[in-house]
């Protein structure tokens, strides 16, 4: 206490002047440097002093582990020698959370870390090193603590083995952005990553799959070079007890997870007696495999599970081991004379009964080695479980508040703002798409706790975030550090910063510096691309943030080269040269974004209340230079923000004042956020003046706001019927298959049948190269299509296989340009849901 009283009144001798920023404040003031998670409150009297080096310190047995391992951590980042910084860590019992630590950085002497348990003390140092990462640090205070216990994220190594040494780098990257939970994803259907002694065959043939192997290669891997050897890995037990020190050392605790009784194909390709005995047929689960479900009436099962989960058990500390349960081809049991004879013995109407007795099995299982189950939210379908068994929400919002409802520890890792496996914006970005598009401004602008539908209580079984990483389009380390960073950044703050100080604004800002940080941690994150816009017929390109980086860019289709690519310097370009624009951020390190190609075009315009409060009124929008080429042009009419909803009542397009192609409109609000309108142009009329005429009014009154943007069709989108006997629900019918508004679709009134058929006939021939037949909801796996055949005809009448589904879309690829008169979508398997099938997208 001697060390802790010099040092107090030390600061308070020099006097930090300046008023202490709270979570009360509305705009936090910028912080002297850009930390990542901001923290709750901090003052400083804008000093700083020289900072090149850490000596860390403390009389406390609890934090001598914490003090090595944070020295090491210090030297890897801070190598001068003229400027030692003193930092004196301390344990205070009295402050509010066990992760709080107060920091004080005065004007000379020893800095002081307070903190709540050595775990405060280690997030006292990570913030210290961020503020000391360019030699010379501010004399400030803070004080800090986080919003939720639980900030995880997720890596999948079935898919594509990593290693172990970056598993140990992402674990530093986490803990230097006070992450404390590893979610470890060590199998599936494309790989058994763990060694288990009792059966080794699961890592001596689970593990590997390509030539030589009982494994086939995934579809994602086909045409890449890992296709044509023996690829995949494990880790023996040792492996595994070393990660896990190291994670202890970080203070983040490693959950497992085994995934099972779904996405269990390597099980079955070690062991296949796993498997369920079949006199039917099992159709494919909704990423296109099959034999991968574990058969649930079979004690040897549990004797094997109860096996494995012991020795997995005895490697992790965590209170809790995730087995999965997701996605789980039901199909499979169905198919069984054994499952079904179980059902009628057992009274159960449905199979994901089964599920449900098997999770209360598992449930058993791991309370008999000290463990708790915690699964993805698909655990809950078919009866109720223990209580404390946890839910991870993956699959919507609405999955993550139904658990908390019902009064589940619930963790949202939800696919929307979670998950990095979805694609960055960008026509040269590689990912999934099911949920979306994620950036990491949608990783961030969100709240997991949905105070406006979860009671005070419930928001209490709210543990934390989540992000995940699926790695079937990751192959190796350099693909998963652009695909977590800086999207993880985000998540790192929506779980540590109070909601009420966090905005995207400031967020942003603070990025954009903390490159710097990622850049010493050697992170390869994601350089964020410029974005070239057209607006007057002119196309600019905008900064992707502002700070030390530049854009290069050439104007005639070749890619940029440093050293020979253009230096962007505020120019503009006549809009006929954006299909041959390329561009690129360069940072001052070397590290680049990807190319970008072409521009997008800014909103032709808006409306707002002062609009609105005219009742019923036409925009007149000169739209001469947005409309330059004959095709399927595209309204969209985006809702922003606002209380009440607006109504577009129609939409023209007119040449000269002669209306040239009209659509009617639609009604848009917070949940349905855009109106999509389709207006053909057969013919472009040189040197006609082009005017869109949108007529709109406000519903219920004034309170919103949005953007309207033009722009031509990147889809081919001819004329179609759709012709199919599956009855539809409501007005979805199959004429909105095929539309062309994307905004509507055919949707079943009954789970699609094994022979269900969609046929897809074009007024004339047309010639692609692509086709893919998008399913279910935008943005989600609800109602997709899992098994099913694509076909194509030249002539309406003989039809040829082209393609499959997988993750809910159907893709063709043809070498060279092909005529197609028809298109036709047939379901192989019965399937679970109804079905829901969109516009084609065809190239």
């Amino acid at each position: 206490m001697n060390i802790t009283t010099s040092i107090l009144t030390a600061v308070m001798a020099i006097g930090l002047s300046s008023t202490m920023v709270s979570a009360e404040t509305s705009q936090p003031e910028p912080l002297p440097s850009p930390l990542i998670p901001l923290p709750e409150k901090y003052e400083t009297d804008g000093q700083t002093r020289r900072v090149d080096h850490l000596q860390l310190l403390s009389e406390e047995a609890p934090l001598q582990t914490t003090v090595k391992t944070c020295q090491a951590l210090a030297n890897s980042l801070l190598k001068g020698k003229q400027h030692a910084l003193p930092v004196t860590l301390v344990i205070r019992a009295d402050l509010k959370h066990p992760e709080a630590y107060h920091l004080t950085i005065p004007s000379s002497g020893s800095a002081l870390i307070e903190a709540g348990s050595p775990a405060g003390a280690f997030y006292g140092v990570q913030t210290l090193l961020q503020l000391s990462r360019n030699g010379s640090s501010p004399c400030a205070r803070i004080e800090d603590a986080p919003r939720f216990n639980w900030r995880g994220l997720m890596l999948d190594e079935a898919r594509h083995f990593m290693g172990k040494d970056y598993v140990k780098h992402l674990l530093r990257t986490m803990a230097a952005h006070k992450m404390n939970r590893f979610h470890w994803h060590l199998t599936d259907d494309q790989g058994w990553r763990i060694e288990i002694k009792k059966y080794p065959y699961l890592t001596k043939t689970g593990a590997w799959r390509g030539p030589g192997t009982n494994a086939p290669v995934p579809k994602w891997d086909k045409d890449t070079p890992l296709a044509k050897k023996k690829y995949g890995g494990f880790y023996t037990q040792e492996d595994i007890k070393e990660i896990v020190a190291y994670a202890s050392s970080l203070h983040i605790e490693i959950m497992p997870e085994i995934d099972v009784p779904g996405h269990a194909m390597a099980i079955a390709i070690a062991y296949p007696q796993v498997l369920p005995k079949q006199d039917g047929q099992t159709g494919k689960d909704v990423h296109g495999l099959k034999g991968n479900v574990l058969s649930v009436v079979d004690e040897k099962n549990y004797v094997m599970l109860n096996d494995i989960f012991g020795e997995i058990a005895a490697l992790f500390p965590s209170p809790y081991i995730h087995v999965g349960g997701d996605e789980v081809n039901v199909n499979a049991w169905k198919a069984s004379p054994e499952h079904r004879k179980y059902m009628e013995k057992h009274g159960m109407k449905h199979p994901s009964q089964l599920q449900n007795m098997f999770m209360l099995r598992l449930e058993k299982i791991l309370k008999s080695h000290g463990k708790t189950l915690m699964g993805w939210n698909e655990i809950m379908h078919g009866g109720k479980l223990s209580n404390d068994t946890g839910v991870m929400a993956w699959i919507s919002i609405g999955a993550g508040i139904n658990a908390a409802k019902h009064g589940y520890p619930t963790v949202m890792a939800v696919g929307p703002h979670n998950y990095f496996d979805m694609k960055y914006p960008g026509h040269s970005e590689t990912g999934h798409w099911w949920a979306g598009i994620v950036d990491t401004q949608r990783a961030y602008s969100w709240n997991p706790l949905f105070e406006d539908q979860l009671k005070p209580e419930q928001q209490k079984n709210i543990l934390g975030v989540h992000c995940a990483l699926w790695t079937e389009f990751v192959p190796d380390p350099e693909n998963a550090d652009y695909k977590l960073w800086p999207r993880a950044c985000a998540t790192a703050e929506v779980g540590w910063t109070q909601q009420n100080q966090r905005e995207w604004t400031s967020f942003s800002g603070r990025l954009n510096q903390h490159l710097d940080y990622l850049d010493a941690l050697k992170v390869g994150y994601r350089v964020k691309p410029p974005q070239a816009v057209i607006a007057q017929g002119k196309v600019t390109i905008n900064q992707p943030f502002n700070g030390p980086a530049k854009i290069l860019y050439t104007t005639d289709g070749s890619d940029p080269q440093v050293g020979s690519a253009k230096t962007y310097a505020g120019e503009s370009f006549d809009a006929s040269e954006a299909s041959k624009l390329r561009y690129l951020t360069l940072r001052p390190n070397g590290r680049s974004s990807k190319i970008m190609k072409g521009a997008i075009r800014e909103p032709i315009g808006k409306w707002d209340p002062s609009i609105l409060a005219k009742g019923k009124t036409t925009l007149d929008i000169d739209v001469t230079n947005t409309v330059t080429a004959a095709g399927n042009w595209i309204l969209d009419c985006q809702y922003q923000r606002g209380k009440q909803a607006t109504r577009i009542h129609s939409a023209k397009l007119l040449a000269n004042g002669k209306v040239i192609s009209e659509a009617n409109g639609q009604t848009i609000h917070g949940k349905q956020r855009n109106a999509r309108l389709r207006l053909p142009v057969k013919s472009l009329q040189q040197g006609a003046t082009y005017t869109l005429a949108l007529t709109l009014e406000g519903v219920e009154g004034k309170d919103s706001r949005g953007a309207i943007l033009l722009d031509r069709s990147i889809w081919i989108e001819p004329d179609t019927q759709v012709s199919t006997k599956v009855s539809h629900y409501g007005n979805n019918t199959p004429a909105k298959a095929a539309n062309w508004v994307r905004s509507d679709w055919f949707w079943s009134d009954r789970p699609g049948r094994k022979g269900d058929r969609w046929e897809y006939t074009f007024a004339k021939p047309i010639k692609v190269t692509s086709i893919h037949v998008p399913t279910g909801k935008p943005n989600s796996n609800d109602d997709i299509i899992v098994d099913a055949s694509i076909e194509v005809s030249a002539d309406g009448k003989t039809f040829r296989n082209v393609g499959s589904f997988a993750y809910g879309t159907g893709k063709a690829k043809f070498d060279r340009p092909t005529e197609v008169k028809a298109v036709r979508v047939t379901l192989d398997a019965d399937h679970q849901t109804w079905i829901i099938v969109r516009d084609l997208e065809m190239k």
